[in-house]
């Protein structure tokens, strides 16, 4: 059976598209999200709810979420089947790669900052792929390491 490696990466301008990159949030090692506004943060491994929740003098209200795929970076970006939350968002589940395979995933969302909906996705992707040499990790890479490991 061939491993699974999950890898990080930092996104680029590739993500040129109705979602803006923030730094704000962030996809962790475990696949979990964290919301950092200044000193405040929110931390989750499962899903979490920002019901008009106060972080550091801002007041936050998730509407919608969702994970996307692609299998390179010459690929669309396409919904997964199931990935889809309304008033919350959830970390990557595992059994994405079952649905759409080895490739690149990112969370998309929807969120009222202050009263004003935006369209957000984090400077972190999560790269799927098989590599029977190396057992089931995650990696922190650069985006420039995963254009060149996605190419081969």
């Amino acid at each position: 059976m061939k491993a699974i490696i999950l890898s990080l990466a930092l996104a680029s301008l590739a993500f040129a598209d109705a979602y803006k990159p923030v730094d704000w949030l962030k996809i962790n090692q475990a696949g979990g999200l964290t919301v950092q506004l200044g000193f405040d943060a929110i931390i989750s491994i499962g899903c979490m709810q920002l019901d008009n929740e106060k972080i550091c003098d801002h007041v936050l209200d998730t509407k919608s979420s969702k994970w996307q795929y692609r299998k390179d970076n010459n690929s669309e970006w396409i919904d997964v089947p199931g990935s889809e939350r309304i008033d919350s968002m959830c970390g990557f589940d595992s059994s994405y790669k079952d649905k759409m395979g080895v490739g690149l995933y990112r969370l998309v969302v929807e969120i009222s900052i202050d009263g004003n909906v935006g369209k957000y996705t984090p400077n972190d992707i999560i790269e799927v792929r098989d590599d029977s040499e190396i057992a089931t990790a995650i990696q922190v890479v650069s985006w420039g390491s995963l254009k060149s490991s996605v190419s081969r």
